[in-house]
Order: C-alpha cells, then sequence, then structure tokens
C-alpha cells in the first residue's frame, strides 16, 4: 500500500500535538483539550458584573459632570459681570434690568440667549436692588451720565445675577422687593435664600450660583467752587465739549461723575485750561483767576499770595493813568506795586512778630527789628530823610501798642 508521505506527516502532527488550527490540527503549545465558547450562563454574569460597576460608579460621575457645570456657569456670571462693569465705564451709561443681558451680549459679541440662559437652558435673573441708588429719582434706569453727574450719592447701586444648574429658579428678571433682594444679597455660598419663594423651591444651595455686584465704587464725588472776588464765571466740561458755568459762592458744582471721566477746567469763554482723568474723589476751587486743587478752610497766606499774584497782573496789564508823570510826580505801574509789596512785606512781618516790635520806651535803633525793617523800606516821609518806619511809630502807629 502506497503511502502519502503529506498524509503520513499530518498524521504524525495530529497525533503529538492535537488538530492543527486551519486543518483540523491545534495549534503548538496548546493543552490538548478541545476548545469551548462562552455558555449563555456566563454572558449574563458578565453583564451583571458590568451593570453593578455602572451603577456604582454613575454618582461619582454625575458629581463630577456637577461640579464643572458649576465651575463654569460661576466663570460666565464673573464674566458677565465685568462686561456690565466695562460697558457702564466705557458707555458711561447703565441699562435697565430688562436691556442688561442685551448690552452684555453687544459687548462680549454673543447671541444673548448666551446671556440669558445657562448651557443647561435654565433662566438667568438679573434682579436690582430697589431700596438704594436705582429706586431713587437720581439713578432711574436707563441712567446716562450728563455734565451735571448724579446729584445724589449712588448708594447701593446693587445689581445680581442668579441661576441654577439643575432646575428653573422661583424669580425672573425685575426688581423684587427690597427684603426679596437683601434675602438673596446675604444668602452664603452653597445655600439658599431663607425666605418665599425659595423655601418651596426643589433645587439644592449648592446647584444655586449668585454673583453679585455693586456699582457704588464706580462713582467719584467731585466739587467745583468759584470763590473768585472779581465775580469771573468759569466753565467746566465732563466727557464733551459742553460746558457749563460754576457760580459764584453757595455748593458751585457737586456731583458724582464714573470712574474715567475726563474733567476739563475752563476759564469764562469755555478754553480748558486743564484737563484730567478723574479717578478718586476730587476737589477744585477757582479763585484769583487761578484753578487750584485743594478747597482751604479759609483765607490761607497761600490763598492771599495767589490773589495777590492775580491783582498785580492785573494792575500791570491795566492802562496807564495818562496824569501819573504830570505836576512833577513821577510813578509807573511797577513802581506802585513795588512799593505796595514792600508795604504788604512790613506789615507781614509785624504782624507774624507782634508784640515782640513793641519798643517799650527804648530808642528805635536799640531794635533789631526796626532796623532790619528800615533797611528793607529806606527813607521816606514826603521826600525828607526822616526814616520810613518812623511815620508808623507814634502813638497809634504798627509798632507800639
Amino acid at each position: 500500500m502506497k503511502i502519502n508521505l503529506a498524509t503520513a506527516f499530518l498524521r504524525f502532527r495530529a497525533s503529538e500535538f492535537g488538530p492543527l488550527s486551519g486543518f483540523g490540527i491545534r495549534p503548538s503549545g496548546l493543552p490538548n483539550r478541545r476548545l469551548t465558547a462562552f455558555t449563555l450562563v456566563e454572558m449574563i454574569g458578565v453583564v451583571a458584573v458590568i451593570a453593578i460597576l455602572t451603577a456604582l460608579s454613575a454618582p461619582a460621575v454625575i458629581r463630577q459632570i456637577d461640579a464643572a457645570a458649576r465651575a463654569k456657569e460661576r466663570t460666565d456670571l464673573v464674566a458677565i459681570s465685568n462686561a456690565i462693569v466695562h460697558q457702564v465705564l466705557t458707555l458711561k451709561t447703565i441699562p435697565n434690568e430688562a436691556n442688561l443681558a442685551q448690552s452684555v451680549a453687544n459687548w462680549s459679541m454673543l447671541p444673548v440667549a448666551r446671556i440669558t440662559t445657562t448651557p443647561r437652558r435654565y433662566a438667568r435673573a438679573f434682579l436690582l436692588d430697589t431700596n438704594g441708588w436705582f429706586g431713587t429719582g437720581a439713578g432711574s434706569l436707563p441712567y446716562t451720565q450728563y455734565t451735571t453727574g448724579s446729584l445724589t450719592a449712588p448708594i447701593n447701586a446693587r445689581l445680581i445675577i442668579v441661576s441654577s444648574i439643575d432646575r428653573n429658579l422661583p424669580v425672573t428678571t425685575g426688581r423684587p422687593g427690597n427684603s426679596a433682594f437683601n434675602d438673596i444679597w446675604i444668602t452664603a455660598d452653597g445655600s439658599k435664600p431663607a425666605a418665599a419663594p425659595w423655601t418651596n423651591w426643589a433645587g439644592k444651595g449648592e446647584d444655586l450660583i449668585i454673583q453679585r455686584v455693586n456699582l457704588e465704587p464706580l462713582f467719584h464725588r467731585l466739587v467745583i467752587l468759584n470763590r473768585d472776588r472779581f465775580g469771573t464765571i468759569p466753565r467746566i466740561t465732563i466727557d464733551t465739549t459742553n460746558n457749563i458755568t460754576v457760580p459764584t459762592g453757595g455748593t458751585g458744582r457737586d456731583g458724582f461723575f464714573l470712574d474715567g471721566s475726563v474733567v476739563g477746567l475752563c476759564d469764562p469763554a469755555g478754553t480748558p485750561f486743564k484737563r484730567f482723568t478723574l479717578n478718586k474723589d476730587m476737589g477744585y476751587v477757582f479763585e484769583g483767576g487761578i484753578w487750584r486743587e485743594q478747597i482751604s478752610g479759609g483765607d490761607s497766606s497761600e490763598v492771599l499770595a495767589q490773589d495777590f499774584a492775580a491783582l498785580a497782573a492785573r494792575f500791570l496789564a491795566a492802562q496807564w493813568y495818562p496824569g501819573a508823570e504830570q505836576g512833577g510826580r513821577t510813578g509807573n505801574q511797577q513802581g506802585a506795586l513795588t512799593a505796595m509789596f514792600n508795604f504788604l512785606l512790613v506789615f507781614g512781618l509785624w504782624a507774624d512778630a507782634f508784640p515782640h516790635y513793641n519798643r517799650h520806651g527804648a530808642n528805635e535803633q536799640q531794635v533789631p527789628e526796626y532796623v532790619l525793617l528800615n533797611d528793607l523800606v529806606g527813607t521816606g516821609g514826603g521826600g525828607g530823610s526822616e526814616p520810613f518806619l518812623n511815620l508808623f511809630t507814634g502813638p497809634n502807629g504798627l509798632l507800639n501798642n
């Protein structure tokens, strides 16, 4: 009988290792046993284990997803509040609650729906405090800053943006009562407001996001007084070329303006002497034809000096009296000004040192102050050689009690 060598080889391999793969023969190195598939019972067991593991891990996954949603919502509300502040400072306007979302959308170049609703499609609420500045005539919204500013201090110019990541809110955009607004304002993070309508709200405090915005710090007080003794009426500008007058006396101009407002201090014709950016409470006074940054409580030496300088400038610039050099008289404005200055200097020194200038019966030449002042002013007295100070040292003179 003829034996096929290939068949014999395969039979030999099969007897040694079992059936090889693809030829009914087991692969090399595997145990010599029959291969079997998963049974239905084993498949059900695997599925059951997977279901149990999924059930155990689902709450943790959901908590992580909610935590990420809360973090994103907080970030979104901060961005919205920042957009409100930047829009107010840039445009010098405050929209009302109905237009807040639209103004933020315009500023951030986003659809208004991205501002009014959360990523989970729950509506956000924009709430105003009616017990503060927004509830007064000066803070009536929409507010636009004009040259006079707000005559009322913007105390408690507050608003709230509130949202939830879990369910719809029990409040909507508007102006809740004072107690209802404060109830939300003072709510701690992770809690719910204590009063109605929150008492029956089924949401959790940790899912409630509250963003508080107070616009009061954005305003600075600007006081402008006119204490000019010549009756000059200066003008001021705020952010524009439109100017208003500053009347003499009284309270002048006293208002509250938004940070970054450009103030112009002008002359009576409206030409600015100075422009500056308002970034704090400030006060200016117009006196002696000039603007000063501080308002003094009285006529200090600085004020008097500035007044004298202003008067001197006007005197020197005035028309020269045509008869000043007639009848043997010689003089001019500069000479008269110098004589006045010397007199004021002597009087000031005496006033500051009195009663130390009292001679108390001593000879004038024995009083050092007398000698000093006499050297300053020289001789006069109607053209004679009499010391000029002697004209003031009689019984009622400046140098005697």
